[in-house]
């Protein structure tokens, strides 16, 4: 039932790309254009707080309700991160910058999943939920540490 969830909170995320991607949203008194550039570097900031939710992954609606916020938001940022790679790299080159994409994010998720399962192998002992809780703050945190290297994405300003 997760996955089904999972699944279609990933169509509602391709969608909410598409409703804001490009558009104009005014903020406090302060109107943005909503650019590739911009939802990249606002998807991978959310990153850690979103992750800090898994931490309320208790009970089962309450599965159900995380696993359609982080499969819709997973996304979403996924979707921006590889339209600004497609838009950042020479003309004719975007098949290939989606290929090195999709390498480093398999690669990182594959280390990233067997790294979590040895870490939860060690600490499990400590009690279930004191190992995971333990492994989303190590995860948020090394998320933070990677955010000021925002500001060096590169930006091609081909944003139509």
């Amino acid at each position: 039932a997760l996955s089904s969830l999972d699944g279609f909170s990933g169509l509602a995320g391709a969608a909410l790309f598409w409703r804001f991607y490009n558009r104009e949203v005014t903020v406090a008194g302060q109107t943005f254009v909503l650019t590739p550039h911009l939802l990249a570097r606002f998807g991978a900031a959310a990153t850690v707080p979103i992750t800090l939710l898994y931490l309320l992954y208790r009970e089962p609606f309450v599965a159900g309700a995380l696993t359609v916020v982080l499969g819709a938001a997973g996304v979403a940022a996924r979707l921006s991160l590889m339209d600004l790679a497609a838009r950042s790299c020479p003309p004719g080159g975007e098949a290939v910058a989606f290929a090195l994409f999709m390498s480093v994010f398999n690669l990182a998720a594959w280390a990233s999943n067997t790294a979590g399962g040895k870490a939860y192998a060690l600490m499990a002992p400590s009690g279930p939920h004191m190992a995971m809780a333990t492994l989303i703050m190590v995860s948020a945190a090394t998320t933070s540490l990677a955010l000021p290297l925002l500001q060096f994405i590169p930006y091609a300003g081909k944003d139509k």
